[in-house]
């Protein structure tokens, strides 16, 4: 921001150094060899400087609140990229408790009763669930 208050500063010097002919009375001293028109010349380089300021700090605050804005939007997308990979976790847990409660059950079962279970999942496959209760 420093450096783009350089320009008004830089405009306001030479505007006030470039203060000569009609609106500067060489016979007086101090600011009172401003002429009105000299006052006038430096009263609109001031307002000018004042309003070039302004603009900057206006710009400086624009593009903070930007910023701002921008990393709200980043933290949201954040959020949904997060949220998008949890769709598919309901799935994944029934898989995986199928898979633990059969481990679980099968542990417990001999060889035959894992044989008939086994045939009992197909015929209810094979018949699309209807032969299953």
């Amino acid at each position: 921001m420093l450096i783009t208050m350089l320009a008004p500063i830089a405009a306001l010097v030479a505007a006030l150094a470039g203060i000569t002919g009609i609106a500067w009375d060489k016979r007086k001293r101090g600011w009172r060899r401003l002429t009105v028109n000299g006052w006038v010349i430096a009263g609109v380089a001031i307002a000018s400087f004042a309003f070039s300021i302004y603009q900057v700090r206006q710009a400086a605050i624009f593009a903070a609140n930007q910023q701002a804005k921008d990393a709200i939007i980043r933290r949201a997308a954040a959020g949904e990229i997060e949220a998008i990979g949890d769709v598919p976790r309901p799935f994944k847990l029934v898989v995986d408790a199928e898979r633990y409660s059969y481990a679980r059950i099968a542990a417990k079962m001999t060889s035959a009763q894992i044989t008939e279970s086994k045939e009992l999942a197909e015929r209810c496959r094979a018949s699309k669930f209807k032969e299953c209760s």
